[in-house]
């Protein structure tokens, strides 16, 4: 499978783990990266350019969205604004 397709298909983001699950060649990964079609956002973790931040931090961390960054994700109105994303993380899952 296509690595843009994947990750588009992912939300944007994934762990590496993910995307060799989804049939992504492993010298794709790093063939994309090298042609600018894929970011490296962290360890084990790729974005499309567009991506946006929260979603590959909370893939990053193997987290999901909290309610406040997840509502300006998707554009509804926050009583304040946050600087940081907010994730919820497994409660059995080590940092």
């Amino acid at each position: 499978m296509d690595i843009v397709r994947a990750l588009y298909d992912l939300g944007g983001a994934a762990r590496r783990s993910e995307l060799l699950l989804a049939g992504v060649p492993e010298r794709s990964l790093r063939r994309s990266v090298l042609d600018g079609r894929v970011e490296r956002f962290g360890h084990g973790t790729y974005s499309l350019p567009w991506a946006a931040p929260e979603v590959a931090t909370a893939r990053l961390f193997r987290a999901t969205l909290g309610c406040v960054t997840a509502c300006d994700h998707w554009g509804l109105p926050l009583w304040e604004s946050y600087d940081v994303p907010h994730l919820v993380v497994p409660r059995s899952r080590s940092s």
